[in-house]
């Protein structure tokens, strides 16, 4: 099952009762059965110089 939103690139290979999270971009590869498939994401803040 693919949340929301979810993008599978080419060559996604998921078992049966696999599941992601919304809003993720799956990599090509294979996800063994009953896997729950989660994205992190990081957050990097660099300051603005003035101009």
């Amino acid at each position: 099952m693919t949340g929301c939103n979810t993008v599978l690139n080419p060559g996604v290979l998921m078992g049966p009762g696999s599941v992601t999270y919304t809003n993720a971009s799956v990599r090509s590869g294979y996800y063994p059965a009953e896997t729950l498939i989660k994205v992190r994401q990081t957050q990097q803040l660099t300051e603005m110089r003035k101009l």
